[in-house]
């Protein structure tokens, strides 16, 4: 029987496990605020009240969503040694694969809140050197943000999208695509690749590549869950722009090779970083400083 009930959204302790049984508790969820990270470090805080917006914090403990762990419970908590030992052997005892499957999807979604709204200007990123010398091969969004990705439920079954943008900042082009994955929620094996769409966020053109028919239900999905997909996908697309170009700037100031080629630029040319300024109002400044 599982211990949590996922119910509107909102998760609850189960009324019909025995250590629960005296009131109502809630679980709230602190997530690890690296944007870059996956870890899956969560602090799991445990709400004792009739609801959720009005339950105080009982205790909490840390936990590891991914590797379905449980740590020790926090030492500010005002349990007695003994409640914390029994405590965390129930979690860690009790918690089924489909309890951790509900904390990963809520770690994942409030992951994905945390880098959407974040401000991304201090981002940096390692792009490889088959990408700074190539800015036509388009790159992942998600080995940026490895935590904020697309998931959506079907058919009892559990759906993840990485998305690819073109990273030039020489391209207005509003294409991209999607590869699609069934996730293996036992984690036994691999996630079985579905297949992949391709899509232009600004006309809607698309065309999929694999299990068509389910790709294409599955994109319904997608848009009923995240409902302004289009906008969400063109800040991803700027996002992924933004931090290739500086990052790409950094990497010509960096690398010896492509040093001599910015001082081989004559003034009045266009700058190699591809900002589509002239040199001298672009990197030639940048060197001087």
């Amino acid at each position: 029987m599982n211990v949590l009930i996922n119910k509107d959204d909102k998760i609850l302790l189960n009324h019909d496990k025995s250590f629960f049984a005296d009131a109502s508790y809630h679980i709230d969820m602190n997530i690890c605020p690296n944007l870059t990270c996956n870890c899956g470090d969560v602090e799991i805080f445990i709400k004792k009240g009739d609801t959720f917006e009005s339950a105080d914090i009982e205790y909490s403990f840390g936990a590891n969503v991914l590797n379905k762990s449980i740590a020790k419970i926090r030492e500010q908590n005002n349990l007695s040694d003994a409640r914390k030992i029994e405590t965390i052997d129930f979690y860690s005892t009790n918690l089924t694969g489909e309890d951790w499957n509900i904390l990963r999807d809520v770690y994942y979604w409030e992951k994905f809140l945390l880098i959407e709204e974040a401000e991304i200007s201090k981002v940096e990123f390692d792009f490889s050197r088959e990408h700074y010398e190539d800015d036509t091969l388009m790159f992942t969004y998600n080995d940026i943000f490895p935590g904020s990705v697309f998931l959506v439920s079907y058919q009892n079954k559990k759906y993840i999208f990485f998305d690819h943008y073109c990273k030039s900042v020489k391209c207005d082009c509003n294409d991209m695509y999607f590869e699609i994955y069934e996730v293996d929620l036992d984690r036994k094996g691999e996630d079985l690749f579905i297949g992949k769409y391709f899509y232009n966020y600004e006309t809607q053109k698309n065309k999929s590549e694999g299990q068509k028919i389910l790709i294409e239900d599955l994109i319904q999905k997608l848009k009923d869950r995240y409902v302004e997909i289009d906008v969400l996908l063109t800040l991803r697309n700027l996002k992924v722009r933004t931090i290739y170009g500086n990052a790409k700037i950094k990497f010509l100031k960096q690398d010896i090779f492509w040093e001599r080629q910015l001082f081989k630029v004559g003034r009045n040319e266009p700058c190699p970083c591809g900002s589509r300024k002239k040199y001298k109002r672009c990197c030639m400044k940048k060197e001087m400083v």
